[in-house]
């Protein structure tokens, strides 16, 4: 069967190398943490694994994550226009 779980913790501090999708959250982050958090997904993220999130500004500039899929203007409980990101790990 399929192993799905979910975890909720710190990104920095999480363990992600066995992550297959990951989900983040990081539109109100200051870019400080965004560049913390994309050195993280670059060196410890599988290859193939999945980033899903709200911003371009995180994994936008990575040289080994792909925007693979974009949706655009989503209603969400919190805008009425939400964009959404998917980023793909490369083979780097």
């Amino acid at each position: 069967g399929l192993d799905v779980g979910f975890e909720c913790g710190d990104m920095l501090e999480h363990d992600v190398s066995d992550c297959g999708v990951l989900v983040l959250a990081s539109q109100c982050w200051d870019r400080d943490l965004k560049d913390l958090v994309c050195g993280k997904i670059e060196a410890e993220l599988p290859v193939g694994a999945l980033v899903i999130d709200y911003s371009t500004e995180t994994l936008g500039e990575s040289v080994v994550m792909r925007c693979a899929a974009q949706a655009e203007g989503l209603d969400v409980s919190w805008n009425e226009s939400q964009a959404f990101y998917v980023y793909e790990k490369l083979p780097w």
